[in-house]
């Protein structure tokens, strides 16, 4: 999302040449059971060490909310590792991601008779199809969703029955931002 083509976009503090503190900023609609909401969502907020204690990362977050908001944003989303460094920005815990971790997949769901399977180019579209039906959910183009399906290291299952992609899952998601 962050390429030369994508809809994100950094933002950053700069001395000269110098890169000071930087955050990534991808404005999204939400779409949920209540309607529809217009967000920013913020993450890889950093600043390098010997800038840190002058108040950048907060210079920061202020002008990224504000292009945000100008931009029709009615909330900004983080994902944060220092907690209390929002919290004193008025950004509260909400929410919480799951994480499973599978030591092995069981290979006789993947082989065989079963309707399990790698997904396989054209796959794509029906998946979209299917994350469009999720009643909470980022709106995204299937273009978008080619992009995330794709994403290094990722691997997707999809089931099947009569030929027809009836559920997915992705392993390895977020593969792509080692040592981000």
């Amino acid at each position: 999302v962050f390429d030369q083509d994508g809809p994100g976009e950094v933002f950053s503090l700069r001395e000269g040449d110098r890169v000071l503190s930087a955050c990534a900023a991808l404005e999204r609609v939400l779409i949920h059971p209540g309607g529809r909401t217009r967000v920013g969502f913020i993450g890889s907020v950093s600043t390098h060490p010997d800038a840190r204690g002058r108040g950048l990362a907060t210079q920061l977050l202020c002008d990224a909310e504000g292009v945000l908001r100008e931009r029709g944003c009615e909330h900004s989303l983080l994902w944060a590792d220092e907690p209390d460094f929002y919290a004193r920005r008025g950004y509260a815990l909400e929410g919480e991601e799951t994480d499973f971790l599978l030591n092995e997949v069981c290979t006789d769901l993947i082989c065989g008779e079963k309707s399990i399977r790698p997904m396989r180019q054209g796959d794509e579209e029906r998946i979209h199809e299917l994350y469009t039906q999720h009643s909470a959910r980022v709106e995204r183009s299937t273009e978008e969703t080619k992009r995330l399906l794709a994403c290094p290291e990722m691997r997707v299952l999809r089931a099947t029955h009569g030929g027809e992609v009836l559920s997915y899952v992705c392993f390895g998601r977020g593969a792509d931002l080692g040592g981000v």
